[in-house]
């Protein structure tokens, strides 16, 4: 685990009690899983990157083989062609900059923002049985007999799931926001967090509702990437998008503390020091072209 995420797991275990186990359990599935993927897209780009030399290899031992036709393997030419391919889709990836890798990323990465999100509603409402006066809650209409069908936990996820109906057009930062309104957790984002999560949203539905090829919903939704309808999106660092994803994180931890009478977490410096609180640190700049 990296020294950020260390620091959030930290920052749900700090305090004189720290937080109780429900309260930590969200953020303990999206700090190792948005981790895992980050890392994983980097030992991919690794591997992708060594591939571009095996074209050659397989030629050097598809004519050592040909030199001695005893040796040569059946199927050898197919083998070499084969390689060739993959060596070729290897540098164009490569020399590209891993788009379709940082493409499924940022897809894994945002879907797992939106279950944490929900996963904290659920969890508070769960346990905090006064959060259901709501008054969003109360204009809710639930056939009764599905609604007793249901585990406490499902009957929970069923009244976030259709509270979210009364702001389904909301993007980016807001349509977290509002989830976590209904459990009073909500608050400021800054300004930077909020314009990288309301682009990441933008690039994630073109990903996976138009294979990223450009709309002019993103055209007119993000008009500093300079992309026009029918252009090819291209992600080459779904990890600073991950970072942002990660820095959200750090404030509805702190949100959480907040909740519980704890101080917003300070993650300390190699030199002893305490940094500021996590929401107040410069946001990683996002590249996108």
């Amino acid at each position: 685990m990296s020294s950020a995420d260390e620091s959030q797991v930290a920052a749900a275990n700090s305090g004189s009690k720290g937080l109780p186990d429900w309260a930590k359990q969200p953020f303990y599935q999206f700090i190792p899983y948005a981790q895992q993927e980050m890392q994983l897209m980097s030992l991919a780009m690794s591997a992708i990157a060594r591939t571009q030399g095996m074209g050659q290899l397989a030629q050097a031992l598809f004519d050592l083989d040909k030199a001695d036709r005893k040796r040569a393997p059946r199927g050898s030419l197919k083998k070499l062609k084969a390689a060739k391919v993959e060596a070729k889709l290897a540098a164009t990836e490569t020399n590209d900059g891993f788009p379709l890798l940082n493409a499924h990323a940022l897809v894994g990465l945002w879907g797992a923002l939106e279950a944490l999100c929900e996963d904290v509603a659920v969890s508070f409402l769960m346990n905090e049985a006064a959060l259901l006066s709501n008054d969003r809650f109360a204009r809710l209409r639930i056939p009764l007999a599905e609604f007793e069908s249901l585990t406490r936990e499902d009957r929970m996820r069923k009244v976030v799931a259709l509270a979210q109906r009364d702001f389904a057009d909301a993007a980016g930062a807001s349509s977290f926001e509002q989830v976590l309104a209904l459990v009073n957790l909500d608050g400021p984002v800054p300004d930077g967090l909020r314009k990288l999560l309301w682009e990441a949203e933008n690039l994630r539905n073109v990903i996976v509702h138009r294979m990223s090829i450009a709309d002019q919903r993103l055209a007119e939704a993000c008009p500093w990437l300079g992309y026009k309808a029918g252009d090819r999106v291209t992600i080459r660092d779904a990890g600073a998008y991950g970072h942002g994803m990660m820095d959200y994180n750090m404030i509805v931890i702190n949100r959480v503390r907040a909740h519980f009478g704890l101080k917003p977490y300070q993650a300390p410096e190699p030199n002893g020091k305490t940094s500021r609180p996590a929401r107040n640190r410069k946001l990683r700049r996002t590249v996108s072209s």
